[in-house]
């Protein structure tokens, strides 16, 4: 069967399809090679990166982390590079760089949606004109019946069926990024920033009661610690934290007797 009698069948179509298929593949291996080199950054180097931003030497912690390619490494370098910033600053850039992470790893993706919704159109274009060629071959051939044409109708049933084929698979491969995007979405959201710089003593009462401001509070007493002897740093900020403490552990059994 000469190639001008496949393409006459419809057989046209399974070109696109082919090269489709291709990207498909390929989408799929560099996708699964990107996810599973994703790596985090090892607790140890956290800790010390976090006592060389303590001590100030905040060049040798980036420099630290230039070793790693890893989306948590890129986020604690953009957290450095804002050292003098405040904590809700360096959330915003916190956030602008966990956005960069996921579009980059949801970069292909459109290719997956794309070859997934037009394959199936595609197979079908080549079996309609398959089809098209048959009954015009009856037409012109009057005493031709089903079974001179069945094989050329079989033939052009082909490119509807590998046009399936190529979108089914790109289908369930775009699913499965989305999802390991989503998690990989919550992983990012969920980790904490490195502290960049220990809370001074104008702007630690503004810190008291918030969570978000944790990181800065431990620099603070690594710092403390490091410095001073244990029983000093308790003299002094004891004081300075047991009100708010004591409210704290209190508050229901106000709330209670108010009620």
């Amino acid at each position: 069967m000469s190639f001008m009698t496949l393409i006459a069948q419809g057989w046209i179509a399974l070109i696109p399809l082919f090269i489709c298929s291709v990207l498909v593949i390929a989408v799929i291996l560099e996708r699964m090679w990107a996810y599973n080199h994703v790596g985090q950054v090892p607790k140890e180097l956290v800790r010390r990166i976090e006592g060389l931003v303590v001590a100030g030497q905040t060049f040798e912690a980036v420099t630290m982390l230039d070793d790693y390619d890893s989306a948590y490494a890129r986020i604690m370098k953009a957290t450095l590079a804002r050292k003098n910033a405040g904590q809700e600053e360096i959330n915003d850039v916190m956030l602008m760089t966990c956005d960069a992470e996921i579009s980059d790893a949801n970069r292909p993706l459109p290719i997956l949606g794309t070859i997934g919704n037009i394959a199936p159109f595609i197979g079908l274009l080549g079996t309609v004109i398959g089809i098209m060629l048959a009954f015009r071959e009856i037409a012109i051939k009057e005493s031709a019946g089903f079974s001179v044409i069945g094989s050329q109708l079989a033939m052009a049933l082909i490119a509807t069926a590998f046009g399936l084929g190529v979108g089914i698979v790109a289908v369930i491969a775009n699913n499965w990024c989305n999802a390991w995007v989503e998690r990989y979405r919550r992983r990012l959201d969920g980790a904490p920033p490195p502290a960049v710089r220990p809370l001074t003593e104008a702007d630690w009462p503004a810190a008291l009661g918030r969570s978000d401001r944790f990181p800065e509070w431990l620099a603070l007493f690594e710092r403390e610690v490091a410095d001073r002897p244990p029983a000093a740093v308790v003299g002094e900020w004891a004081p300075r934290l047991l009100p708010g403490a004591v409210g704290a552990a209190t508050h229901g059994l106000i709330r209670t007797g108010h009620a």
